[in-house]
C-alpha cells in the first residue's frame, strides 16, 4: 500500500495505530511519551508505524494512535465484555479494587475525528497524535455505572493484580481540530446498553 502510494502520488497517508505502542505508564500518555509495546498487537502497530515513517519523504503522514474505542453492535471489546459478564453474571476481577484506568472514546466521535483528520492540511510530514476520550475512568467506575444503566449487580472479584494504565492524553487532538466536546462516558453508555 505505501508503494503504491510512493508511485501514484499520493499527498498523505495515514495509518491507524493504536495506542498499545506506549509503555505502560500512570501518566497521561502524549504523543513523545515512551514506546514500549507488552503485547504482540502493539509490536505489530509499532513496527507498522516504523514503516509507515520511512515513506514521509514522499507523502505526508499521519499516525492515529487509538485508545479504548467503544459503541453500539461491538463485540470481544472489554465494554461489551463487561456488560455481558454483568448480565451472566459472571466474575469481573478488578486489581486492587480499582482495574484498569482509561481513556475511552464513542465511535461516532472517533468517525467525525478520522474524517476531519482527512480533509485537513497540517502541513507536517510526520505528524502523529492519539485519539481518545478526555474522562480517565477506572474500571470500577465504569462498572458501577454500567450496573445502574443494567440494573444489575455485578459479581465483583478483587485480586492483589498490579492495576493497569491505558490513559491517553488528547491534548494535541483537541487542540489540531479546535474540538470543545466529545461524547461524555454516561452518554456513550446509554447508548451502547
Amino acid at each position: 500500500m505505501l508503494e503504491w502510494s510512493k508511485n501514484n502520488s499520493v499527498k498523505k497517508f495515514i495509518y491507524a495505530s493504536s495506542g498499545n505502542v506506549y509503555s505502560q505508564s500512570r501518566k497521561k500518555l502524549i504523543e513523545n511519551s515512551l514506546l514500549g509495546p507488552s503485547s504482540l498487537y502493539g509490536i505489530s502497530k509499532l513496527a507498522g508505524e516504523e514503516i509507515v515513517k520511512k515513506y514521509n519523504n514522499s507523502f505526508d503522514t499521519l499516525i492515529m494512535r487509538i485508545f479504548g474505542v467503544y459503541g453500539p453492535g461491538q463485540k470481544k471489546m472489554l465494554i461489551p465484555e463487561i456488560i455481558k459478564k454483568i448480565k451472566l453474571k459472571n466474575e469481573i476481577f478488578l486489581a486492587q479494587s480499582k482495574g484498569l484506568y482509561f481513556t475511552p472514546i464513542y465511535i461516532d466521535d472517533l468517525i467525525n475525528i478520522i474524517r476531519e483528520l482527512i480533509n485537513r492540511n497540517f502541513n507536517q510530514k510526520n505528524l502523529v497524535v492519539n485519539i481518545c476520550g478526555s474522562e480517565v475512568v477506572s474500571l470500577n467506575d465504569l462498572v458501577k455505572k454500567l450496573e445502574k444503566l443494567i440494573n444489575k449487580k455485578a459479581k465483583i472479584k478483587i485480586t492483589n493484580d498490579e492495576i493497569k494504565y491505558f490513559i491517553g492524553s488528547n491534548e494535541l487532538l483537541l487542540k489540531l481540530l479546535n474540538i470543545k466536546d466529545l461524547i461524555s462516558l454516561d452518554k456513550g453508555l446509554k447508548l451502547v446498553i
